[in-house]
């Protein structure tokens, strides 16, 4: 509890009470769980103001998803979602190598495949006629969630934190990965 108190502190300097406010520390458990979340909620948040500023500079949309289908386990153990596990979903390479993809995996693909060609085909990722999935000029912090259970999400882990986030960085906080 004590360290990640110390950390917010330090990171947010000014802001730091306000971040401790919205993330519950009240034991080592709790202060644990809220290390992990604000990390999280860092990087996506990052993310989304990145889209943001990029959109905006080249007047072009940019579409956030969060892709969290967890990889199939190997005899090495169970990985979750991970930078480029999505990949062989996109590229409908699943069944390659010694993992064992089953249907949910195959509908994973299917939805994302859909996605991709229609984003290669005409600029917008979205399937069928859906407006559903929106540029971050229109969205704000949703994005779309890629997984077993498709659907929009907000960015940050909830509307408070993101606004939090907003008026860090436009107060010249930085976000990084680290």
């Amino acid at each position: 509890k004590a360290q990640f108190v110390t950390r917010v502190r330090q990171t947010y300097g000014v802001f730091g009470d306000r971040f401790l406010a919205l993330y519950p520390h009240a034991n080592d458990v709790e202060a644990a769980e809220s290390h992990r979340q604000l990390a999280r909620d860092r990087y996506m948040a990052g993310a989304a103001l990145w889209a943001e500023q990029r959109s905006s500079a080249t007047r072009q949309p940019v579409y956030l998803y969060f892709y969290s289908h967890p990889y199939p386990a190997s005899d090495k153990g169970e990985f979750g979602a991970f930078h480029t596990s999505d990949i062989p979903y996109v590229f409908g390479t699943l069944g390659l190598g010694s993992r064992l993809f089953g249907e949910t995996d195959r509908a994973v693909a299917r939805t994302m495949q859909a996605h991709w060609t229609s984003f290669f085909k005409s600029g917008d990722p979205n399937v069928n006629g859906s407006r559903e999935w929106k540029p971050v000029a229109e969205g704000g912090s949703v994005l779309m969630g890629l997984s077993a259970t498709p659907g929009l999400r907000h960015a940050v882990s909830s509307v408070q934190r993101w606004q939090l986030f907003r008026e860090y960085v436009a107060s010249g906080g930085t976000l990084s990965l680290f």
